[in-house]
């Protein structure tokens, strides 16, 4: 479950980097790899290993969430509040990709309108690692750095943001998103004592 809350951050980086088509092919293996690995299952009881697979409406014990143990338990269990959960995960996704992950790309409309007309290349305006021998080993150094920033910093957002509309969470669970915590603190623009203060936090969870 922890590896499909990255899979809109996953999407938007390969689109970027890659373009349309390569975006296209890379999801396809995906779904190809998922087909794969069931194709006992989907030869003696596709039907069934769909809907276990993938039921989104089974629901969850009450006595096992933790982030919203503070919901009275008749509400929690109640398909309204499922579907709240899931519009707001997909309208936080919606709002991070149009207003956080593509503002560097000049917006998600611009990326889109690049990705569209040239599909066989990469739409985003970042150019590639350099491997150009003239250049200082410091600034290709800081170039990588920047890059595999970005690229964390989206996948975590991405992971972080599926956690906190998750109707069930279990305690062992914390281990999915702690220590990104301090991480994705120190990338806001937060009072320094709050960054510190998520550090702890995160090193509190982890040692539970």
């Amino acid at each position: 479950m922890s590896v499909i809350l990255y899979l809109p951050a996953l999407l938007v980086i390969l689109f970027k980097r890659h373009g349309t088509i390569h975006t296209s092919v890379h999801a396809v293996v995906m779904v190809a790899v998922q087909f794969l690995i069931g194709q006992d299952f989907l030869r003696s009881h596709p039907r069934e290993y769909l809907v276990q697979a993938f039921d989104l409406s089974r629901v969850f014990l009450y006595k096992w969430t933790v982030n919203w143990r503070f919901v009275p338990e008749d509400v929690f269990l109640g398909k309204q509040f499922a579907t709240t959960l899931l519009i707001g995960h997909v309208g936080c996704l919606v709002a991070f990709a149009l207003f956080k992950w593509c503002r560097t790309e000049g917006g998600v409309f611009a990326l889109l309108e690049r990705g569209l007309r040239r599909p066989n290349e990469k739409p985003s305006m970042h150019q590639a690692l350099s491997s150009d021998r003239t250049l200082t080993m410091r600034y290709i150094i800081a170039q990588a750095y920047q890059i595999l920033l970005d690229v964390i910093t989206l996948m975590m957002t991405s992971n972080l943001i599926g956690i906190v509309f998750a109707r069930s969470l279990h305690y062992q669970f914390y281990s999915w998103y702690a220590q990104q915590l301090p991480l994705l603190a120190w990338r806001t623009r937060l009072p320094v004592p709050i960054r510190y203060a998520s550090s702890l936090f995160s090193r509190r969870l982890t040692t539970r």
